[in-house]
């Protein structure tokens, strides 16, 4: 069993992290995340490790995760801002509500919804299912947990695949290497030696790069 996230939203509100001014939206994403991979009997002081350890791998820590939040939502309030249109000054009459083949039109819709809804459903589960066994094809020997993490964020092309690969092949060598090297024992998020057995620091660029994917909003 996995701890609750609220205990994990709690702790990082009452613990070291609390005068980070992070969205709950963001925090939830993270508790939901973190959660995961803390057994339900953990501690306080075990939750703040894998708190500490998550802070530890992002660049700049979760500080940084509130900046970087903060600048994308004022970007898309700018570009909202540029895009809305100017008001018709003369719009056209609304269609008259009575007319037949609105009616018609409308029934038709609403008898086919439910339909419509399960065959998108259906073909959404496909989707996935086939991007899952291609992201495993990708990152052969990476853990489940960290295979969820990731998996978002893969690209739709060959070429962005490709990249998106070796990116997730180098954070799983440095959450490897930052587990072994701590010595924390059992609970943690990654207890896994890479694929290669070769163990290697990733770059906080590399790190950086996958933030959206480890921790969509």
């Amino acid at each position: 069993m996995a701890v609750e996230k609220e205990k994990v939203i709690a702790r990082f509100r009452a613990g070291k992290f609390r005068n980070v001014p992070i969205t709950n939206q963001r925090l939830d994403a993270i508790a939901t995340k973190l959660a995961t991979k803390i057994p339900d009997e953990a501690d306080d002081n075990a939750i703040d490790l894998e708190l500490d350890d998550l802070n530890d791998l992002l660049p700049g820590g979760f500080m940084e995760v509130h900046k970087n939040d903060q600048r994308q939502d004022n970007e898309k309030k700018k570009q909202k801002q540029n895009q809305e249109p100017t008001p018709d000054p003369n719009p056209e009459p609304e269609p008259d509500s009575n007319d037949l083949a609105k009616l018609i039109a409308a029934a038709v819709t609403q008898a086919i919804a439910p339909i419509s809804e399960k065959l998108n459903n259906l073909e959404a589960e496909k989707q996935q299912q086939t991007k899952r066994q291609r992201a495993t094809s990708l990152l052969p020997g990476v853990s489940d947990e960290f295979l969820d993490l990731v998996m978002p964020g893969m690209p739709d092309d060959e070429e962005g695949q490709a990249a998106w690969a070796e990116k997730g092949k180098s954070a799983f060598t440095a959450k490897v290497t930052a587990d072994n090297n701590a010595n924390l024992g059992p609970g943690g998020i990654y207890r896994a030696m890479p694929p290669d057995g070769q163990v290697k620091e990733a770059s906080k660029e590399e790190v950086g790069t996958l933030l959206n994917h480890i921790l969509p909003k």
